[in-house]
């Protein structure tokens, strides 16, 4: 697991919103229950890693007073996965309600998948090029994926209620978990002809 530690020490060295990717993987493992000593001491190791660069994004994060990022809004609220699925970033003004639409369709498919994929439904293969010695089974994988899907935006929209830090790209990361569960979706129809 040394190419995990190193490339999510560095995702921190990059972009500090590294920290939902982590706390959605925390969660996730707490969920199956599989917290290890072996994943344990991964954690242990990016945050030492990434500990020398702290105190420089305290102060950073201390000092900001005025920001040029805008404060969460109702349409932000209800346009959030649609926006990130899409890049979408509010020009034009008018696609807020085409969001909106897209960010409902995602998050009722999201979570109605979980209740109608049996834990085991034929997208092994798909599973397997993720975490194979935590993911059990397919509703295991599908518990990931929403993790990493609403962890990170229910944590960062928290956060900006009190100090705006909600900016599109900084949660793209997002995107990837919204398609792979479409992709997750269209794998597990058993006919063919539905499944094109």
């Amino acid at each position: 697991r040394l190419g995990y530690i190193i490339s999510t020490a560095l995702g921190f060295w990059t972009q500090p919103f590294m920290i939902f990717v982590i706390l959605s993987q925390i969660v996730f493992s707490v969920l199956i229950k599989s917290i290890t000593r072996k994943l344990l001491l991964n954690f242990l190791a990016i945050f030492f890693l990434f500990s020398p660069w702290i105190p420089t994004l305290l102060s950073q994060f201390s000092r900001s007073s005025s920001s040029w990022i805008w404060p969460i809004n109702m349409f932000t609220l209800t346009a959030i996965l649609g926006s990130l699925f899409t890049g979408y970033e509010g020009t034009p003004g008018n696609l807020w309600n085409l969001m909106g639409i897209i960010s409902l369709a995602i998050a009722l498919f999201a979570f109605s998948l979980f209740h109608v994929i049996p834990a085991k439904a034929g997208i092994q293969t798909l599973r397997k090029t993720w975490i194979p010695d935590q993911v059990g089974d397919d509703r295991e994988f599908i518990k990931l994926l929403l993790c990493w899907l609403f962890l990170p935006v229910i944590l960062v929209l928290t956060i900006s209620v009190f100090k705006p830090i909600y900016v599109n790209r900084y949660l793209i990361f997002v995107s990837v978990a919204e398609v792979f569960l479409i992709i997750t979706a269209i794998s597990s129809i058993k006919n063919s002809s539905i499944r094109l």
